[in-house]
């Protein structure tokens, strides 16, 4: 149960760290170049992100404790892309 908890929380934080990404990414396309195309094709993309991410956390045989070691790294990963990206250029 263990090894399948770490799992969880791995697989959470990678789709975690995919998607806000995606989302900075997009954001900065539509906000720069007016990329709707790239921008839409993005937020799809980060829409079948989450459904896949539960799948693939039950198909590693997991229950709830998994889903919510998952969760949590999910938001981990947003603390992370959010602590990075909030630095002031120059800044270590």
């Amino acid at each position: 149960m263990t090894a399948t908890l770490i799992m969880a929380a791995v697989a959470g934080t990678a789709i975690g760290m995919l998607y806000f990404g995606l989302l900075w990414r997009a954001t900065r396309a539509f906000t720069v170049t007016g990329g709707y195309s790239a921008f839409t094709l993005a937020a799809l993309a980060r829409l079948a992100l989450i459904p896949a991410g539960i799948m693939l956390v039950l198909t590693l045989g997991g229950g709830l404790p998994e889903l919510a070691g998952a969760a949590l790294g999910f938001i981990a990963a947003r603390v992370v892309i959010v602590r990075a990206l909030s630095r002031e250029p120059g800044e270590g």
